[in-house]
């Protein structure tokens, strides 16, 4: 994190930039997102410097892991790496959204000590986002919100 985005691109690169998700809020305006051309890399963009990196799981057989979490592991192991540590956000929808359906089987699993949130969609964690410091405790209430009792 922090990194000048164009020196990390030489490195990781080619990204392409990505177009605003449809319903997706932005908590800063001006951040551009990055997706790299030739891997599992998306990288947000603020003032030219990088600001959090995300990984997608390859499809199923993907020896990745961050914190002891294996791509694939299920919510189980997040919970017994990280303990109580563990926020787990539910997706913040809109009555008409078309991605209702399949919300209800999304989770974000944060650790803010890390910084770090892992995505997990009908039990198996299938990617990962690390943010710069301080910044993933701000992000309850724009794209995820505390999941209902």
């Amino acid at each position: 994190m922090g990194d000048k985005f164009q020196a990390y691109a030489s490195s990781h690169g080619p990204f392409d930039k990505e177009a605003a998700r449809p319903g997706s809020i932005k908590k800063y305006p001006d951040d551009e997102d990055f997706v790299q051309r030739n891997g599992q890399l998306r990288v947000s963009v603020r003032k030219g410097l990088v600001s959090s990196v995300a990984y997608s799981c390859k499809e199923k057989r993907d020896p990745t892991a961050m914190n002891n979490v294996a791509c694939y592991a299920g919510p189980d192991r997040i919970k017994t790496v990280f303990g109580d540590r563990v926020r787990v956000l539910c997706p913040k929808l809109k009555a008409n959204d078309p991605n209702k359906d399949l919300a209800a089987s999304v989770r974000a699993h944060d650790i803010v000590e890390y910084q770090t949130r892992y995505i997990v969609i009908k039990d198996a964690m299938t990617g990962f986002i690390v943010f710069e410091p301080g910044e993933l405790e701000t992000l309850v209430g724009l794209n995820w919100e505390r999941c209902p009792r």
